[in-house]
């Protein structure tokens, strides 16, 4: 039950709350002055700036009385940030604020707003209380503009909550203790003195690497939608759970580099520079920067990426993560001709737990981790594929690809699909041709196509395999695969159970020439089999299950095909 508060104690709050803001001014004021020999000189602090900065911060105090005063009704829209671990606080509209400014996430709006006045900004934007997640249209209109908003910021600030360390770069003396005259006191800056002298506190090298692990380990590095929150600012600050600074994004890129594998160029791009840069970065690499990312919910591991690959589309919450990333990949392919987002592979599942055959669009960005010591990289030359011949329906993907028969398979039914892009190693001049295995549904149709093991990404180089070893026995090892031929193919997205093959389709050498009139039917009965003029083809099953049965005759179903002469 919801409790009254009287007119009369509203009223004494109020009074009080008054009085409370005019001791806190002066005392906020005075807390300036006594500071202002140590940090250097500063503007007189009872000028209009002063009182101003004084004042504000008053008013947070003077909000914090009234909730303590249990008045409530007068605050909203502040309860969502009371839970430090979740990422979105969006549900706030009508609940009870008599505790919340004793948590963890008012305490972040505090802080954020001290930062904002220091940087002399009028507005600042939050994300986990700006955004009304009640109204559909309000929040995708949101998620599809973020990154933009994002880059049209003046600064964004990143709040890394499990950082205690300092960074001997950036720290300053007067963050000590964060006692609660903190503050009012808005006339100190963070931009003096740093926090040891030569002949005082730790060393430098030991402070610097307790930063080093605490930053390259933060939590804020595994979350899927912190992804664009550090690529699209134009300028990005990092603070950490005490609220001292520890550096930029540009001051920081070699460490986030490491963390990220994020390019130091776009960490450290110039501001209006970033979404060029990004566009001549292959999709592969940038799916690859949200590999192992968290999210809340399992559609946003697509959605967070929307801006990365300047995408808007629908959310269709409930959907399931794989259909969202399926729908994020096929407006990837409609805007872009980059083959790299075929370049993906799961090294790490075992071969008898997978299933036979697989579609040509990946599951989640989990795919695209870094393959081995190789980066994927935009061609180097211009391909002969379009990417007008490539469009995507309910069931599959039509695409063209550059298709060769893999060397060692004597059904013929089995391709290596070459990828228009490169797998760059270490050494500027090592460069890969990336190709999966595809399989032929049947013999009969040149243009159904299925991708088999996805374990493996196989790489070429002057037309010949280099990877994996599975396919470069002693046999092959030497031999050189023919050019290849581009050939528009359709590849489904699953294959239904009812009708999930068990392998391919080939024609059997009869060894005997047909008529040129013949009738033909199936059939089981041995009446047919001793009759001269008839004979029955025998189909036998090889299913699909290891790298043996890809260099051997890979034939679906076991079944018998009677023919009968006219």
């Amino acid at each position: 039950m919801k409790p009254v508060v009287s007119a009369t104690n509203a009223w004494s709050c109020t009074v009080i709350s008054a009085f409370a803001i005019v001791i806190l001014s002066v005392i906020a004021a005075l807390y300036r002055k006594g500071h202002e020999e140590f940090v250097g000189s500063l503007d007189d602090p009872i000028d209009g700036k002063a009182i101003s900065g004084t004042i504000v911060t008053a008013v947070f105090v003077y909000i914090g009385f009234l909730a303590f005063c249990g008045c409530q009704g007068m605050l909203h829209d502040i309860e969502a940030l009371a839970d430090e671990d979740d990422e979105n606080h969006h549900d706030h509209g009508h609940k009870r604020t008599g505790r919340v400014l004793l948590k963890a996430g008012w305490q972040k709006v505090v802080e954020s707003c001290e930062v904002a006045l220091e940087l002399k900004l009028e507005w600042i934007w939050i994300d986990t209380c700006c955004i009304d997640k009640t109204s559909s249209a309000e929040l995708s209109e949101a998620l599809n503009s973020m990154f933009e908003w994002y880059e049209r910021a003046a600064v964004c600030i990143a709040f890394l909550h499990d950082v205690t360390a300092t960074n001997p770069e950036y720290d300053y003396r007067h963050y000590g203790p964060r006692d609660w005259l903190k503050y009012f006191g808005h006339g100190l800056t963070r931009t003096e003195t740093p926090i040891w002298h030569e002949d005082e506190g730790p060393g430098q090298e030991s402070v610097s690497k307790e930063f080093d692990a605490q930053f390259s380990k933060s939590r804020w590095f595994t979350r899927g939608w912190t992804l664009q929150e550090l690529i699209a600012p134009r300028e990005l600050s990092f603070y950490s759970r005490h609220w001292r600074p520890l550096g930029t994004r540009a001051s920081l890129k070699s460490i986030v580099h490491d963390v990220t594998s994020i390019p130091e160029s776009v960490l450290g791009t110039r501001p209006g520079e970033r979404k060029e840069v990004l566009k001549g970065i292959c999709v592969a690499e940038k799916m690859g920067w949200a590999a192992r990312r968290e999210t809340a919910r399992r559609e946003d591991a697509a959605c967070s990426l929307l801006g990365i690959f300047d995408i808007n589309m629908p959310l269709i919450y409930g959907e399931g993560k794989v259909k969202a990333f399926r729908r994020l990949q096929e407006e990837i392919i409609r805007s872009t001709g980059d083959d790299s987002i075929y370049a993906w592979r799961y090294p790490d599942m075992p071969v008898p737990c997978m299933q036979n055959f697989w579609g040509l669009l990946a599951e989640g960005p989990d795919a695209f981790e870094r393959h081995g010591d190789y980066w994927r990289r935009i061609p180097r030359f211009l391909s002969r594929s379009s990417s007008l011949a490539t469009w995507t329906s309910a069931r599959g993907l039509h695409v063209e690809l550059a298709l060769r028969p893999c060397l060692g398979d004597p059904s013929g039914s089995i391709f290596l699909g070459l990828l228009g892009c490169d797998m760059r190693g270490v050494q500027p001049l090592r460069n890969f041709t990336p190709a999966i295995l595809l399989q032929k549904t049947s013999w009969f149709n040149e243009t159904e196509f299925v991708r088999i093991r996805p374990d493996i990404l196989v790489m070429l180089t002057m037309n010949r395999i280099v990877f994996p070893d599975e396919l470069v026995d002693k046999e092959n090892r030497h031999k050189v695969i023919l050019e290849a031929v581009s050939r528009q193919i359709y590849i489904p997205h699953h294959q239904p159970l009812p009708w999930y093959p068990y392998g391919i389709v080939y024609p059997h050498d009869t060894g005997q020439k047909l008529p040129v009139s013949s009738s033909w039917r199936f059939g089981g009965s041995d009446r047919w089999v001793n009759q001269s003029d008839a004979y029955v083809l025998n189909f036998v099953t090889a299913p699909v299950s290891s790298m043996k049965d890809l260099k051997e005759s890979i034939i679906i179903g076991s079944r018998s095909l009677v023919v009968k002469y006219s």
